[in-house]
């Protein structure tokens, strides 16, 4: 017999927000800053993607930085 607290976790579902694509971008783009700022070499393709985020008004630095914050509360 499961306990109420297993069937919750069974039934868990993602919040809405990161289902986002604007939230989905704001991520890769915070990922590509920690990267760089690891001091790691981005590729060319990385570089491209990043130029291309950084031209997407939908992202803003808010969401940037937000991004951020919750990639390095996870690490």
């Amino acid at each position: 017999m499961r306990s109420k607290s297993t069937a919750k976790m069974i039934n868990y579902q993602p919040r809405k927000a990161f289902e986002s694509p604007i939230y989905r971008r704001s991520r890769l783009a915070a990922r590509l800053i920690l990267k760089a700022r690891a001091g790691k070499k981005l590729k060319d393709s990385e570089k491209a993607l990043a130029e291309r985020l950084a031209g997407d008004p939908a992202i803003t630095s808010r969401l940037i930085d937000q991004a951020i914050q919750a990639l390095c509360r996870h690490r």
